[in-house]
């Protein structure tokens, strides 16, 4: 009989793969309105009048702030969920080989 942990090192893996999923669309979405807030400032700041463009800059460098540090927030939160995963699986294989040790030493008691 093999070891009950298994599954449950899959449906971590498979937590992983779903959060990094996420988190790479997440990222592009990001990426998309980053581009797309420095592009309008680049419009903006090619047409604008002299008298107007500090307010155009200033009302676009806040977004862009506000962008990046929504991204930055997201890299975090995401890389704890990494570590997590990763202490998780750990912790399951480590599991996993105690019950295999333990099912070793039992088929050696039994021959």
């Amino acid at each position: 009989m093999g070891p009950a942990n298994p599954p449950l090192a899959a449906s971590a893996d498979a937590e992983l793969d779903r959060l990094l999923a996420e988190e790479k669309m997440r990222s592009e979405v990001h990426r998309t309105n980053y581009s797309r807030i420095k592009a309008e400032f680049m419009r903006y700041g090619t047409s604008a009048k002299k008298n107007n463009f500090p307010d155009i800059k200033s009302r676009c460098g806040e977004r862009l702030v506000e962008e990046n540090h929504a991204l930055e927030n997201d890299i975090g939160r995401l890389e704890g969920a990494c570590q997590a995963a990763r202490n998780a699986a750990a912790a399951m294989r480590e599991r996993s080989d105690a019950d295999i040790q333990k099912a070793n030493e039992e088929l050696k008691v039994r021959r």
